[in-house]
């Protein structure tokens, strides 16, 4: 684990937390990215609904999985409530993070993040700008812009196995670089 304090003009503290995550054209691309849907995508998600309105500790937390050619980030980040810490937030989101790793996800939540992952697929192609930069897009990072069309078979494919091996591989706690932000007032001039 790596670990950073950033020492900066904010109003509130917050937190990001970093592990690398797969290539684009890897097969652990699509189960890292439902993962990274199932922690934050709409308020039911596990990192929102534990974060922002169950502990109240957090007005917003987010995951998400960058895509390209090489390895990117899978990023976590949590923006803490005033008078609460990114430690309560950290402790909290490698509990869920150890609790998929371990139990996996329900069939809700894995098929709630596919049909956001078709919503988002199919909303690419509703213009022709949309259209041309998707196919160009799946050109340069994965070779063929053909393979654009494989996108929703290879998301509809992902198990709750899938996701929990995803988990364990990925988001470990020796794998992992944290950000705190630690907000400092700004010199009045």
């Amino acid at each position: 684990e790596r670990r950073i304090k950033l020492h900066k003009p904010a109003e509130l503290p917050a937190v990001a937390i970093g592990f690398k995550g797969a290539a684009a054209s890897s097969p652990d691309f699509p189960p890292l990215n439902l993962l990274a849907s199932i922690l934050s995508t709409g308020q039911s998600s596990r990192l929102y609904k534990r974060l922002v309105y169950d502990l109240e500790i957090a007005t917003e937390a987010g995951a998400g999985l960058d895509e390209y050619v090489d390895p990117g980030l899978f990023t976590i980040f949590i923006q803490m409530q005033p008078g609460k810490t990114t430690v309560d937030a950290e402790e909290e989101v490698y509990r869920i993070l150890h609790d998929i790793a371990e139990n996996g996800v329900t069939d809700e939540e894995l098929q709630k993040a596919k049909n956001n992952a078709q919503v988002d697929y199919v909303n690419n192609f509703k213009t022709n700008v949309g259209i041309a930069n998707r196919l160009g897009y799946y050109e340069v990072i994965h070779g063929d812009y053909r393979k654009s069309f494989d996108v929703l078979e290879k998301f509809g494919k992902v198990t709750g196995d899938d996701i929990r091996r995803v988990a364990a591989a990925y988001l470990g706690e020796r794998m992992r670089t944290v950000v705190t932000l630690v907000p400092e007032r700004q010199e009045s001039t």
